[in-house]
């Protein structure tokens, strides 16, 4: 008697579940650790600001405190032209075309950002924010070596 009645709570459960996932009013999502961490990863982002594009072509202005906190640039990854084959100190670079929208803080070093279009030398240097439009052509010449933090969107 007491196994009857443990089997019909449990498959009372089962036709309330059943109910639920038919009318639209439960869902269940298996999600693997690696997902768990990276939203984690994404609340900690979100917690300390959220990476978001400022500009829509190219464009340098320097980053105000407010801002990098705002955007939570310190959490962005970093990359460096150190040890570059493309990107030398006192060298254009080849031609470069952004295959994506970026979004840059300068952490130290200058460089001058030459558009294709144009022709004309943009220098970049410690403390700004780089936007680089999906599709923008041009060339790097490092005048020293660039450490950055980098968000593509």
């Amino acid at each position: 008697p007491e196994d009857n009645m443990i089997l019909l709570n449990v498959l009372k459960s089962l036709v309330a579940l059943l109910l639920c996932v038919v009318s639209g009013t439960f869902s269940f999502v298996f999600t693997s650790k690696a997902t768990q961490r990276n939203r984690r990863i994404a609340a900690h982002i979100v917690a300390s600001g959220s990476p978001r594009p400022i500009h829509t072509c190219f464009t340098v202005e320097k980053a105000t405190p407010e801002k990098m906190k705002e955007l939570g640039v310190t959490s962005w990854p970093t990359w460096s032209t150190a040890g570059s084959g493309k990107y030398k100190v006192e060298v254009k670079s080849p031609l470069k075309v952004y295959d994506t929208n970026e979004l840059s803080y300068i952490i130290s070093g200058e460089m001058d950002i030459i558009p294709q279009e144009t022709g004309v030398p943009v220098r970049v240097s410690a403390g700004d924010f780089v936007t680089f439009p999906d599709g923008f052509e041009c060339y790097w010449f490092v005048k020293e070596t660039v450490n950055k933090h980098w968000f593509l969107y």
